[in-house]
C-alpha cells in the first residue's frame, strides 16, 4: 500500500489460501477485481481504496465469509452490489463509496448483524433503504448520500439504537421523517439536506440529547419547530433552510 504500484491485480492472489489480509490500498492499480480471489476463504480483511480499479464486483467475493472489513472505495467500480455479499456475516465495515456503482442496495445486507459501519454514498444508487436495514442492531454510522435513492425513509431504521451518523442528503426520499428515529439516543449527526422529505417534524427528536449537528435543508417540511428542541443540549449547528416551517 501507498506506492505507486500499476497495472492489474494478479490472478494469482488467489492461490494464497492462507491469506488474511490484502492491503494494496493507495497506489495506481487498474482493471477489474480477479474473481480467483473468492478463492482466499480465510480473508479476513481486504482493502484496495484509492485506486483506479473497474469493473464490477465478483460474486465469488461472497466466498469471503470471514471477512470482517473490505475497504474500496475511490475507485471507477460499476454494476451492481451483488447479493452475495449478505454472506459475509463477520462483516463489521464496508465501505465502497466514490465510485459508480448502480442498481439497488440489497436486502442482503439485513443479514449482516455486526456491521458497525455502512457508507455506499457518491454513487448511482436508486431503489428504496430497505427495510432490513433495521436488523442491524450495531449499526453506529449509515451514509447513503449523493445517490438516487427514492421512497420514504423506513420507520424500521429507528430499531438501531446504536447509530450515531445518519447521512442521506441529496437524494430523492419522500414521506416524512419517522417517529421511530426518536430511540437514536446516541445520534450526533443527522443530515438529509436536498431531498423531498414533507411532513412536520416529530416532537420525539427531543430525545437526542447527543445530538451536534441538525440539517434538513432544501426539502418541503412543514408545521412548527417543536419546543422539544430546546432539550438538544448539545446540539453546535441548526439547520432548517429552504423548507415550509412556520410560527
Amino acid at each position: 500500500s501507498e506506492n505507486l504500484l500499476n497495472g492489474t491485480v494478479p490472478t494469482e492472489l488467489g492461490q494464497l489460501t492462507a491469506l488474511e489480509l490484502v492491503g494494496i490500498y493507495k497506489n495506481l492499480l487498474t482493471g477489474v477485481l480477479p474473481t480467483e480471489l473468492g478463492m482466499i476463504t480465510n480473508l479476513q480483511e481486504f482493502f484496495a481504496y484509492n485506486n483506479r480499479l473497474s469493473g464490477t464486483l465478483p460474486t465469488e467475493l461472497g466466498q469471503w465469509t470471514a471477512l470482517r472489513g473490505l475497504s474500496l472505495y475511490n475507485n471507477f467500480l460499476t454494476g451492481a452490489l451483488p447479493t452475495e455479499l449478505g454472506q459475509l456475516t463477520a462483516m463489521t465495515e464496508l465501505q465502497i463509496h466514490y465510485n459508480s456503482l448502480t442498481g439497488t442496495l440489497p436486502t442482503a445486507l439485513g443479514l449482516l448483524t455486526g456491521m458497525s459501519l455502512l457508507r455506499v454514498n457518491n454513487n448511482f444508487l436508486t431503489g428504496r433503504l430497505p427495510t432490513e436495514l433495521g436488523q442491524l442492531n450495531a449499526l453506529t454510522g449509515l451514509m447513503v448520500d449523493r445517490n438516487f435513492l427514492t421512497g420514504m425513509l423506513p420507520s424500521e431504521l429507528g430499531k438501531v439504537t446504536s447509530l450515531i451518523v445518519f447521512y442521506a442528503y441529496n437524494n430523492s426520499l419522500t414521506g416524512t421523517i419517522p417517529i421511530e428515529y426518536g430511540q437514536w439516543i446516541d445520534l450526533q449527526l443527522f443530515v438529509v439536506d436536498d431531498n423531498s422529505l414533507i411532513g412536520r417534524l416529530p416532537t420525539e427528536l427531543g430525545t437526542w440529547k447527543a445530538l451536534k449537528i441538525f440539517s434538513i435543508r432544501s426539502n418541503g417540511i412543514t408545521g412548527t419547530v417543536p419546543i422539544e428542541f430546546g432539550l438538544l443540549s448539545s446540539l453546535q449547528s441548526l439547520d432548517l433552510y429552504n423548507n415550509s416551517l412556520y410560527g
